[in-house]
């Protein structure tokens, strides 16, 4: 198995996104998991993305630990779409605190 691992506190500008729903930030301390739709806010602990994920144009999404894209995967941070046209189309930021890892057969869109 091959997993991508970069460096803590890293902050990762990203062009556009989004879809429909929305994952809502965790509450302090517990581990928060996105199925679907789109990113906002700040996960207080560890996020893993298991479908596929947005991070909304213009925001700032920060994850105080570990971000897992788990196999099959897909956290997109650069395409433009969905209510993020509706919105701003500046870049949105991606901050994470300890470990990015992307899983065999995952994908991480940064731009």
């Amino acid at each position: 198995m091959r997993t991508l691992k970069l460096m803590p506190a890293i902050v990762l500008p990203a062009l556009g996104v989004i879809v429909a729903g929305n994952a809502g930030a965790a509450s302090a301390g517990s581990p928060a998991t996105c199925s679907s739709g789109d990113l906002t806010g700040t996960y207080h602990s560890s996020l893993t993305i298991t479908g596929l994920c947005y991070l909304v144009n213009g925001s700032s999404v920060s994850v105080d630990g570990n971000l897992t894209i788990a196999q099959g995967a897909m956290l997109d941070a650069i395409s433009p779409g969905g209510s993020a046209l509706l919105g701003s189309a500046l870049p949105g930021n991606l901050t994470v605190t300890d470990t990015i890892t992307v899983k065999h057969r995952a994908a991480l869109l940064l731009g």
